[in-house]
């Protein structure tokens, strides 16, 4: 009989330069603004939704 390995789900509370850049093309936001507005949403809401 084999084990299964389990999935490791972590929170990230980082934005890669690829969701940043996905962010920026469907909002037309820049980057600066993209990471202002995460960083007032990770203030506001510590532990996610």
């Amino acid at each position: 009989m084999g084990s299964r390995k389990s999935k490791i789900i972590t929170q990230s509370s980082e934005l890669t330069a690829k969701q940043i850049a996905e962010i920026s093309r469907q909002t037309n936001l820049i980057n600066t603004e993209i990471l202002r507005r995460h960083s007032a949403f990770l203030e506001q809401y510590p532990n996610g939704l």
